[in-house]
């Protein structure tokens, strides 16, 4: 296991110096603690119990069934401390001196639950230990026994003791290990979030307390999905209330990033305003210390805004957080004690500084090693370093944080010694829909924030590389389409990410007018910026002469230079003008066969394309035979290329070939063209 996690590390930490030294850091305190689990094996006396848990009320459900090493000196409370139950207390039932039950039980497993005297719910203890029948707290454990614990029905605890025999067979609850069925699972709840929080869904309005999806949405690519129309007001309140903190606006400044919207010029209630500057005033006006909690926020911003926020800001920052870090502890106190949490998110914050910063790189590597070996059994961390109960929240800092320094989210390195997977972890605690997770205190919140766990997690593994959940340095700045809000409709995502690679833009007006015809002219100009963007974005149209030879190609059009180029290269041919003549129609419709030609022409004469095929697909199509002689081919090599899909029509696929284009299908077509590598601009 060693080797692994070594090898793991110096691949995943070779890209910087900083990482190197992490490497020998990580190596040596996973050698210490095998080489401390192999001295304490030796040193004391081991004994072995089992100990199951189960629910009454729900059906029987067994949540804890698990083998439990302690020493011989344990108690019962001690072998139920390792399984993640915390400060319980015990009392006897009034009825029956002998028969136990307990007050309150701190366990995960059962979310709080404890005595309830109304509803005739509580804890009922036993063992198959004949000298300590019903398994007080105090007791010293006593090898091979079976200690059991079930909540709720009775408080004689005959009734359920030993109703369930410990099996080896029934699958350890505390052990979450990310096999197939688990990856499965991942991929429909990642999908379920990403879909909850995108513009137009249920939570797709981002605020200040789901801004972590949009993070995530900005770490899946998908930064045209965050909502941010919202942000300006709920800012603006805050700002009224007197509630707008220096981190807090730090958190809407990062929220804006990730949605694509510079914070330099951003919306506010019909204004434009430079939030990152009032930060940076902010920050120089303040004589108050800057609380650690604000301090993991208002750094990313220095990394996001380096222009603005500069070096010498960064540098101060960094030097203030120093002083919350704990050189001995390792971790983060803002005051209220040492948490987990606030430390991953102190990492996530220092990382991008590490390898200029020798105060950032001790912090960020320090804090990193604290953090893995402070991993729970379940695979999961706890916000308090001593609690032993993992929780959503914590596990997805820690995740986002390891992604941040370069540690790979499924390595080795983040396994648990059980063998459990943080991400597992979080998929424990989804709900059986698998939309969101059961148990929070703000259900919204705490699944923004695991899908921001992962997504980083998700990032990490599918490229190997370097993944800062907090770095929009490269998210497109997009602005959003008052006519284009609804995640649901087919064309969204098509739109909005066409839109971030330039290739279309919207009216005058701001709205897209995905339901309008496209014209010649503008699919010209749409594929002029895909092919040879230098050219159209130093296109002076005041300038631009027809060289089409086409007589209805103005000069000095916005057109102009497309039409050229479109002709020059052969993508466009022209109609004809019913004088023996060539006819460009700059201004006229464009029909979804005449858009497949066009397609074509493009694929086949800057790409390569050999155009054939489809022609199967193309039969099967109940208006085939509409398609007009000349287009055929390249209709059929569209739809055999994935470059048209074909209309649907209550369930039935159309080629619809004389139907005019919209701007959306043109939108659609284009990213089905380059997503299947059909064109490319290289």
């Amino acid at each position: 296991m060693l080797q692994t996690k070594e090898a793991t590390l110096a691949q995943s930490t070779q890209a910087r110096t900083w990482r190197a030294a992490a490497v020998v850091a990580f190596a040596l305190v996973i050698a210490l603690i095998g080489m401390c689990a192999t001295t304490v094996q030796a040193w004391a006396a081991d004994v072995t119990v089992a100990l199951t848990a189960i629910d009454a009320t729900n059906n029987n459900k067994v949540v804890v069934n698990q083998k439990v090493v302690v020493d011989e000196q344990a108690t019962v409370a001690d072998v139920l401390a390792k399984a993640g139950f915390m400060e319980g207390t015990q009392e006897e039932s009034a009825a029956s001196p002998d028969s136990v039950y307990f007050t309150s039980y701190n366990a995960p497993y059962f979310l709080g639950k404890g005595y309830d005297a109304d509803a005739g719910t509580w804890w009922v203890s036993g063992s198959d230990n004949d000298d300590a029948p019903y398994a007080y707290l105090t007791d010293t454990v006593a090898a091979d026994c079976h200690y059991q614990y079930i909540y709720g029905g009775t408080t004689d605890p005959t009734t359920y003791r030993l109703q369930f025999k410990y099996t080896s067979d029934y699958p350890d609850p505390l052990s979450f290990k990310m096999d197939e069925e688990a990856k499965m699972k991942m991929d429909t709840l990642g999908t379920n979030l990403v879909k909850r929080f995108s513009m137009g869904r249920s939570d797709g309005i981002i605020n200040s307390n789901t801004c972590y999806a949009a993070f995530a949405l900005a770490a899946l690519d998908k930064s045209y999905n965050v909502d941010t129309s919202d942000l300006g007001s709920k800012l603006e309140s805050d700002q009224l209330s007197g509630s707008l903190s220096a981190g807090r606006l730090a958190k809407y400044i990062l929220a804006f990033a990730a949605g694509g919207d510079d914070a330099t010029n951003a919306k506010i209630n019909g204004k434009r305003v430079d939030l990152v500057t009032q930060l940076k005033d902010m920050l120089a006006e303040s004589n108050e210390t800057i609380s650690l909690y604000d301090l993991v926020w208002i750094l990313p911003v220095c990394q996001n805004y380096s222009k603005i926020m500069d070096a010498d800001v960064a540098a101060d920052l960094i030097d203030q957080l120093y002083t919350y870090f704990d050189a001995d502890e390792c971790l983060f106190d803002g005051g209220y004690g040492f948490d987990l949490q606030t430390s991953a998110q102190a990492v996530l914050a220092l990382a991008p500084y590490a390898d200029t910063n020798d105060k950032a790189a001790e912090m960020v590597i320090d804090t990193m090693l604290e953090l893995v070996v402070s991993q729970n059994a379940d695979g999961g961390f706890s916000y308090s370093p001593d609690s032993g109960v993992s929780d959503l929240d914590t596990t997805a800092a820690v995740i986002a944080a390891a992604a941040a320094v370069g540690l790979e989210p499924d390595s080795d390195i983040l396994l648990s010694n059980n063998g459990s997977d943080p991400a597992a972890f979080m998929l424990s605690k989804a709900n059986d829909s698998l939309t969101g997770f059961v148990g929070e205190y703000d259900e919204a919140m705490g699944s923004a924030t695991a899908l921001m766990g992962m997504a980083a997690y998700q990032k990490a593994v599918s490229t190997q590389d370097v993944v800062n959940v907090l770095d929009f340095t490269n998210v497109p700045v997009v602005e959003t389409f008052p006519d284009v809000v609804n995640s649901n409709v087919w064309y969204f995502s098509s739109v909005y990410r066409a839109a971030e690679k330039g290739l279309v833009k919207g009216y005058g007006t701001g709205n897209f007018g995905p339901a309008d015809t496209l014209t010649r002219a503008q699919a010209a100009v749409i594929l002029w910026r895909f092919f040879d963007p230098e050219a159209e974005a130093a296109y002076v149209q005041a300038d631009a002469k027809n060289e089409t030879g086409m007589a209805d190609v103005a000069d000095a059009a916005y057109y102009t230079g497309a039409a050229n180029w479109a002709v020059k290269n052969g993508v466009i041919k022209g109609e004809d003008d019913g004088n023996g003549g060539r006819a460009f129609n700059p201004n006229g419709t464009i029909t979804r066969e005449q858009l497949c030609t066009i397609m074509g022409n493009a694929a086949e004469a800057l790409c390569g394309a050999t155009i054939e095929g489809g022609e199967s697909t193309l039969a099967n199509m109940p208006d085939a035979s509409s398609v007009s002689t000349w287009a055929t081919a390249k209709v059929a090599w569209s739809l055999g290329s994935g470059v048209i899909n074909g209309a649907d029509v209550d369930g039935t696929k159309y080629v619809q070939p004389q139907k005019a284009v919209t701007r959306a299908e043109m939108a659609a077509i284009l990213m089905n063209a380059i997503d299947n590598d059909i064109i490319t601009n290289e």
